[in-house]
């Protein structure tokens, strides 16, 4: 058996794939086979693979054909694959190379394909601060939004495909859920129960932390804010001191929402209309009765950082620079 666990981004996938590789050797006594090739720079998940069917309209690549050999020697009786970047190659024009790619890989090993969907708004949200966070973006969330607005109806149209292709013997679709609890969940459909207890004790799971308005809007225009505070400022040790509360500002908002009532209930009954037209009934009975957010709704600005948190960031900046200057010898 092969179970390519799909995505979503944003539902605890580098928290599973984190825990399975840490108890890769446990699984493999029980003959579970997290593969142990075509693995990401962190090790962890096997993004080669989604990045290869991304630029080939046939899938015989080196990546896919490595897989495909491995599945027709391994020994194991079960074989995991994980990448959130096969949700890309499902939604976009490589569709049917990930078609191909499946139907050839059943031909030695009976395939499912485990997929964890989100609220579209929700998701929406996430994945822009997630992006805005690592410096992909810079453009306001509603500009995001609008570029996205056909985003549902390929996701759902993908998962048709994937149930009417024939390769796939298993399509499970999981409710994400926030929560402790999630994860050993999202683990018991990729592995098994009595695994997802067993491998849970690895624990591994650095959930990506929420930061606050003003520190994603600092994160969103840093470039400015480096001008405007006349330091330079690292954008990754930046978030770590944000995430660890190193950096503070004041009069600052930890829950928020980006998109209001009105606008979340259009993306929500717009993926609702395209999974029903798909005939993916999972969407409208996990998420068709969801209230729709209720927190403030603010638009991310570098003008929400007052003097006073400039000086703040500026101060950082300044201990940072001091903290890397090597120390002084003295004189002989």
């Amino acid at each position: 058996m092969l179970t390519l666990h799909v995505g979503l981004p944003k539902t605890a996938t580098t928290a599973a794939q984190r825990v399975l590789t840490k108890a890769a050797p446990d699984l493999s006594e029980r003959g579970i086979d997290y593969l142990d090739i075509l693995r990401n720079r962190e090790g962890i998940a096997h993004h080669l693979l989604p990045a290869e069917l991304l630029e080939r309209r046939a899938a015989d690549g080196p990546s896919a054909s490595a897989l495909m050999a491995h599945m027709r020697e391994t020994k194991a009786r079960h074989t995991i694959v994980s990448s959130e970047a096969f949700t890309n190659v499902i939604v976009g024009p490589r569709r049917e190379t990930f078609l191909k790619f499946v139907e050839a890989l059943a031909q030695s090993s009976p395939v499912r394909v485990v997929l964890v969907l989100r609220r579209v708004d929700d998701f929406f949200t996430s994945m822009y601060l997630q992006s805005a966070k690592v410096g992909e973006l810079r453009g306001p969330f509603e500009t995001y939004v609008a570029s996205r607005r056909s985003w549902s109806a390929a996701l759902f149209q993908g998962l048709r495909a994937i149930r009417r292709s024939g390769s796939v013997e298993q399509l499970v679709v999981i409710k994400y859920q926030r929560g402790p609890n999630f994860l050993r969940r999202l683990l018991s459909f990729i592995l098994d129960d009595e695994a997802a207890t067993e491998v849970c004790k690895f624990g591994g799971s650095r959930a990506s932390k929420r930061l606050t308005v003003k520190g994603h809007a600092l994160l969103l225009g840093l470039d400015e804010m480096t001008e405007r505070i006349g330091m330079p400022l690292e954008r990754f040790p930046l978030i770590r001191a944000l995430e660890m509360g190193r950096l503070k500002f004041d009069d600052d908002l930890k829950d928020f929402d980006l998109i209001d009532k009105d606008a979340a209930l259009s993306l929500h009954c717009a993926a609702i209309d395209a999974a029903e037209a798909a005939g993916e009934k999972h969407y409208k009975r996990y998420f068709g009765g969801d209230p729709m957010p209720e927190g403030p709704v603010v638009k991310l600005e570098t003008n929400l950082l007052t003097p006073a948190d400039q000086d703040a960031l500026a101060a950082y900046a300044s201990w940072m620079r001091n903290r890397r200057r090597p120390a002084a010898r003295a004189l002989p």
